[in-house]
């Protein structure tokens, strides 16, 4: 038996158009939700920035490495990342 899944439109910032995303996934920090008929003008330049200026998983391992002396394994989750990065800097 299928189960409906529930979705929501939220602004795509590589294509200025919508993108479908699980309801369950949505996040108010990282996503805008769409609104019919929205232009990409409409869409705060703070959100594309704050996109742009993540830092990748790599560039987390990297700062914690150079904090530690100690390179997390490349299977390490983000979350577990960015704790990792928050304690080390913690202890610096």
């Amino acid at each position: 038996m299928y189960s409906i899944l529930p979705t929501i439109k939220v602004y795509d910032n590589r294509t200025g158009d919508y993108m479908i995303i699980n309801a369950s996934d949505f996040d108010p920090a990282k996503h805008k939700e769409w609104t019919d008929g929205q232009k990409a003008e409409t869409v705060e330049a703070e959100t594309v920035e704050t996109h742009v200026s993540e830092p990748t998983d790599d560039e987390l391992r990297d700062a914690i490495e150079a904090l530690t002396g100690k390179k997390p394994h490349h299977r390490v989750g983000r979350a577990k990342l960015i704790d990792m990065l928050k304690e080390a800097q913690d202890n610096a």
